[in-house]
């Protein structure tokens, strides 16, 4: 059937009944042949990623929803000045993988506005538009382009939080192949060349420490976008196998905390509430996928900037899928990692250690906590827990509402302690503060809390949540009652309904269960009884002393002006000194070696050298 235009905008209808064009663009799945290690780890080969036929169906639902943008949109009001080439380039790929034929996206990346544009959100999308794209665009515009790239020095010395610079920093790497020019006041040669050393450089070091901006559920895609960049575009080998270690850190960091199609357990910047409701997890919805079917329909904007997603040659491989998936032999399983100083580009030693993390993951949720943690710019979240649900992840959080927020930015004053799925936060709130008070959400998918005295009980399709305040006069509060930070306000989320715990030294116990294992209420009460909660808290000590729903003794106790509780679990006293980036079963990283195994195949990457050197790898060897 024709295909029915007007202004170049496929109708809905017609864009529903053809094909998309990858094949026009040259855009192909992974193949063997591609992978820059060769075949000295086949389990790490994108090719081996097991649900392409899904990821297509996603990726299609995605790329339809822009066939009928107006790209006036982004000429007017703010975006006469504003930063446009962060939203326009994506539906532009999508139109043309649509109608390659689209007049309106060759008249707006061709109207001299686009050509101009530079900073990192342009930048990485320019990045992958002209290796695809290039005939789309004019001589004019290409010489403008050059001009004005050419001169700008942001490319190799930017500034910016880490994903702005590693979105600018990929860029040397990938166009001077396609321009036949250099970057920011230097020649198409030298611009590689700074390019390889800065990606040696940055690769190495998030193998020995980590990133410092790591597993945001905002910032992270746009790391990604950018090495998927040069893995698919690069014509260096040696740089591609770089860019290939980079996206198994990075995309295996996420897999690990993928649950149920959202970013799960601490991350550095922002709270990732529902199921592809983030930029980061829109693109692990694509790949992976969730519980709740109508996530791109929702979340219309974050999809936006999945482009580099649906037009790359690089998938998770078969290992890292399984991981996201927990399609693993053996759970429950537990993570003790590290996080970083945030490092890069500030001039400052890599440091490891900075941070540190409890994750456990469970076949139905995870729950993930900072030792310690906040941060002033309000972003960081200190913990989270995700249950798998039936329509999407139900998620959750709690602690004290620093200046009225309820979702980041929490912990200020709080010593937390994690092992297994019970966590223990204990919060000692100043006189000054206007909140004397601590919260747990009441998520909107779980049943409302019921108390069975010690114990608030909540549950999702497969979990149980149980809750013990550690103060009186806990109560269940609608959200007209609950606090809501200035930011929130702006930003239209409304206020969320919270068990409300009162006191300057307040806190809680959360336990969390499976459904499978514990069949009923009176089931979990008496598990719950069992752990036979002591609290002491008088003048001098303030300490929580249990034993978890796994059979681990656990005793916290406060320590006033100290960043960690000393905590023990049985009977051992836990420290803080050398935690590997990541220590688990399925997926680690020490000293430089990134390892993943999904219970039957498995790799290692050993980056300790000048280049990442893969092997095959499993707990045997």
């Amino acid at each position: 059937m024709a295909l029915l235009c007007w202004a170049g905008i496929a109708s809905s209808q017609g864009a529903e009944e053809s094909p998309l064009h990858f094949d026009h663009w040259n855009i192909a799945p992974p193949a063997p042949a591609d992978d820059p290690s060769g075949d000295a780890a086949p389990a790490s080969d994108p090719s081996t990623f097991p649900l392409e036929d899904e990821f297509a169906q996603r990726r299609e639902r995605v790329i339809r929803m822009f066939a009928d943008e107006d790209f006036a949109r982004w000429r007017r009001g703010f975006f006469t000045g504003g930063d446009p080439g962060k939203y326009l380039p994506g539906a532009a790929m999508a139109k043309l993988l649509i109608n390659p034929d689209d007049t309106m996206v060759r008249e707006y990346m061709n109207d001299g506005r686009s050509a101009r544009e530079h900073y990192h959100f342009a930048a990485v999308n320019w990045a992958r538009f002209i290796p695809l794209f290039a005939d789309v665009l004019t001589e004019d515009t290409m010489q403008l382009f050059n001009e004005r790239g050419g001169r700008y020095t942001d490319y190799l010395t930017g500034g910016g939080t880490e994903n702005h610079k590693t979105m600018q920093y990929t860029g040397p790497l990938v166009l001077p192949w396609y321009t036949d020019h250099g970057l920011g006041n230097l020649d198409r040669d030298a611009t590689l060349e700074a390019g390889k050393e800065w990606i040696r450089d940055y690769v190495r070091n998030i193998y020995a420490v980590g990133m410092g901006e790591w597993e945001s559920s905002t910032y992270h895609a746009f790391t990604i976008n950018g090495f998927l960049n040069v893995y698919d575009f690069a014509q260096d080998e040696e740089v591609r196998l770089i860019a290939k270690a980079a996206l198994d850190y990075f995309v295996g960091a996420y897999a690990l905390k993928y649950t149920d199609g959202v970013l799960s357990g601490p991350s550095q910047r922002g709270f990732s509430r529902h199921s592809g409701a983030s930029i980061t997890d829109a693109l692990g919805w694509l790949w992976w996928g969730s519980s709740d079917d109508l996530v791109p329909e929702r979340n219309h904007h974050h999809f936006r900037y999945s482009s580099h997603t649906w037009t790359s040659r690089w998938r998770p491989n078969r290992v890292l899928t399984n991981i996201a998936t927990r399609n693993l032999p053996q759970l429950p399983a537990e993570w003790r990692n590290s996080k970083s100083n945030y490092w890069f580009g500030q001039r400052i030693e890599p440091r490891g250690n900075h941070y540190h993390e409890s994750f456990f993951v469970s076949p139905s949720f995870s729950l993930g906590s900072l030792w310690w943690g906040w941060d002033r710019h309000g972003q960081t979240v200190r913990w989270q827990l995700s249950t798998r649900g039936r329509d999407g992840a139900v998620t959750m959080t709690g602690g004290h509402p620093v200046m009225g927020r309820i979702w980041d930015g929490l912990g200020r004053y709080e010593q937390t302690a994690q092992a297994d799925s019970t966590l223990v936060l204990l919060a000692d709130i100043p006189e000054d503060d206007e909140y004397p008070f601590t919260m747990i959400h009441i998520p909107e998918n779980a049943t409302w809390p019921e108390r069975h005295e010690d114990w608030w009980i909540m549950r999702t399709d497969d979990t149980w949540i149980a809750v013990h305040p550690l103060t009186r006069d806990t109560e269940a509060v609608t959200p007209a009652f609950a606090p809501r930070s200035s930011r929130d306000q702006r930003r239209g989320n409304h206020p969320e309904t919270i068990l409300h715990i009162p006191g300057r030294r307040s806190g809680f116990i959360l336990q969390v269960a499976e459904r499978s294992t514990i069949a009923s209420v009176e089931d979990l009460l008496g598990a719950l009884d069992e752990s036979a909660v002591r609290i002491d808290d008088d003048e001098d000590t303030w300490q929580v002393h249990l034993t978890t729903l796994h059979g681990r003794d656990l005793k916290v106790s406060h320590q006033p002006g100290e960043r960690h509780a000393q905590t023990h679990i049985d009977d051992q006293l836990l420290t803080f000194v050398d935690w590997p980036v990541f220590s688990g079963p399925y997926f680690s990283l020490d000293d430089g070696v990134l390892r993943a195994w999904d219970g039957s195949d498995g790799y290692q990457v050993d980056f300790t050298g000048d280049l990442p050197v893969y092997s095959e790898w499993s707990p045997d060897k």
